[in-house]
This record gives C-alpha cells, sequence and structure tokens, in this order.
C-alpha cells in the first residue's frame, strides 16, 4: 500500500502501474469483476486503505510509457466512499426543497497566495452566476455567521493537518477581533452546516488519526458531523492549477444535471483527456474523492433559467401574433 502512495507522490511510474495492477486482483476478485462493471461502487475502509483512491487501481498490465492508455478502475466505475458502516446506515437524504445558494470562498493569503484558488472559485460564478455568492478574502467570523445560509460550500483555501491532534487541523481564512483566522475543527463541530454538499479544496482534508470503526478524525468529518450531507475531500497535497481545472469540470459537469458522484468520475476522465501530458499522474488528478449518499444532487435554478425556453416561445408567439394585428389594422 505504502509503496503505491510513494510511486504516486514521486511519479515512479514503473512501481506505480506494478503496485497498483496487483491491488486491484488483490482486493477485487475474479469472481465479482464482472458482475460489478459498470456499477457504482460504495467504499468503506480501514487502515492503511484509507490511504488510496479506488480510482487509480489499473485493471489490465498497462504500457509503461504511455499513461494517456492504462486502464484505470476509474474508466469502469464511480465510486462512492464513506467513514465507516455507522455513517452509510445514518442516510442522509437529498432534501426535497434543495438550498441552492452556493458559496465560493478563499483566503487569498499574501504570504502564501493560492492563485489557482482565485481561479476557482471565479469559475464556479462564470457556471452558476445567478446564485453564486463569491468571497475571496473571507474572514472566519463571517464563515461561523453565514456558513448555514447556503446549499453548495466551496472551500477553497489553505488547510493544516495536525495528524497526532485531529481537533486542532484547521483551515485558514482571515483574521478578525473575534477570530484569529485559523478555522479548527474542533470549531466545525460546533456549527450547523445543513449544505447538501460542502468541497473542501485544500490539501488532506481527508486525512487524520484513524479510529478504528469509524474513520480517519479529518476536516471533512467534521464537516459531516456538523449536518454536512455530501463532501468533495483530499487526500494528499493538491497542486494548484490541476486543481482548479479538475473542479472546474467537476461543477461543468454538475450543471448539465450529471449525478455528483459521476459528475467527479467525468471530471476525472475529462482532465485526462484534456490534460497537460506531464500532469497525467495521479497525483494531479486522484487526490479527490467524493464521501455522502448517492442520490441526486437538486440544484434549484432559478424560475425564468429553468423555464427561459417556455419564456421565448411566448415571447415570439405574442410578437407574431401582435404583428399579425397591426397588418391587419393598416388601412388598403
Amino acid at each position: 500500500f505504502n509503496k503505491l502512495i510513494e510511486s504516486v507522490i514521486y511519479e515512479d511510474d514503473f512501481s506505480f502501474a506494478s503496485s497498483s495492477l496487483y491491488l486491484y486482483n488483490l482486493l477485487i476478485p475474479d469472481e465479482i469483476k464482472n458482475e460489478i462493471y459498470q456499477k457504482t461502487l460504495f467504499i468503506i475502509r480501514e487502515g492503511l486503505l484509507q490511504k488510496i483512491p479506488f480510482e487509480i487501481l489499473i485493471t489490465e498490465k498497462p504500457i509503461i510509457t504511455e499513461r494517456t492508455d492504462w486502464k484505470y478502475l476509474l474508466y469502469q466505475n464511480p465510486i462512492l466512499y464513506n467513514f465507516s458502516a455507522n455513517f452509510l446506515l445514518e442516510k442522509k437524504k437529498a432534501s426535497i426543497f434543495p438550498n441552492s445558494k452556493i458559496w465560493a470562498i478563499s483566503w487569498l493569503n499574501p504570504k502564501n497566495p493560492l492563485f489557482g484558488a482565485k481561479e476557482e472559485i471565479n469559475k464556479i460564478r462564470k457556471i452558476y452566476p445567478l446564485y453564486t455568492t463569491v468571497d475571496e478574502a473571507l474572514e472566519e467570523t463571517d464563515f461561523k455567521n453565514h456558513v448555514s445560509n447556503f446549499g453548495i460550500n466551496h472551500i477553497a483555501t489553505h488547510a493544516i493537518l495536525n495528524d497526532s491532534a485531529p481537533i486542532y487541523s484547521y483551515f485558514t481564512l482571515g483574521n478578525d477581533s473575534l477570530n484569529d483566522g485559523n478555522l479548527y475543527a474542533y470549531e466545525l463541530y460546533n456549527l450547523i452546516i445543513p449544505a447538501e454538499l460542502s468541497c473542501l479544496s485544500a490539501c488532506e482534508t481527508g486525512l487524520g488519526k484513524d479510529l478504528k470503526g469509524d474513520g480517519p478524525q479529518s476536516l471533512a468529518r467534521a464537516f459531516y458531523y456538523a449536518g454536512c450531507k455530501n463532501l468533495l475531500i483530499s487526500k494528499w497535497s493538491l497542486p494548484d492549477n490541476s486543481t482548479a481545472r479538475l473542479i472546474n469540470f467537476y461543477y461543468i459537469n454538475l450543471s448539465k444535471n450529471e449525478n455528483k458522484i459521476k459528475a467527479l468520475q467525468k471530471a476525472k476522465i475529462d482532465y485526462l483527456n484534456k490534460g497537460i501530458r506531464y500532469e497525467l499522474s495521479p497525483l494531479y488528478w486522484a487526490g479527490f474523492e467524493f464521501y455522502g449518499n448517492q442520490y441526486d444532487l437538486l440544484i434549484n435554478k432559478p424560475f425564468f433559467v429553468r423555464y427561459w425556453k417556455i419564456f421565448l416561445l411566448i415571447t415570439i408567439i405574442l410578437s407574431s401574433l401582435f404583428a399579425i394585428y397591426k397588418i391587419k389594422k393598416r388601412p388598403f
């Protein structure tokens, strides 16, 4: 397991290919390979398996020099993860009348700026211009006061993992008179975040000390306990620019009413098909995983947006009738 992850981090193609294929055959027996083909996989992991995105498992012996031809499990199966069986049994269903307001936030620390994060949140506004609020320099107190008002939260900032004391892992936001700008996991546990989806686009938001039977004590888990139904989380430190491209593909797919799990699968495939050749290693695209439920994410578009074709047709008909009326009234 560790060899596979190290080969991803250090982009060692030979070690990665051999380890990945070996683990695929070990973890997915021949007896079920045909049965699960093209189906959504529900995966709960413990121990070292927590580190491995199943999407990077290779299903056929690859040609080492041609990454574009590698047969990842990604191409066969959308994958839904969960922290533990207890979380899965809770079944936090999608709301019948979802809150479709999107909050895309960041904190552009001048000492360590994430330029890709700024691009990330502004592209979300372009995809959903009528109901996205963007905050490029959000302060911690504002986050705590307003996070419960949105159906989708997208957080693109730095995250700091404290593996030995996970409740002290934190997101970096702006400081203010009431808070120091470090949004700790223990503070998240005390908030109410009833969002349909929180996209935690920061480093290692899915990592933390493993609690046997209950999954990693991560920042993502704190969001789940605060009430969030679905989470897009990261398993390692993410390159800034490739993350912005992948996230853009994800929201484009959601805007086309793609299922939220398949939207991530397709975003990764889009990234591989349209990506830069030297950024095709799993290091650049496999770090994001989806946790939650399988229900469709219902983004409730404004009335006019949903029915603009009908409005256009009515306008054309009324204009035509008015033109005919004017012609008939014209004296000859």
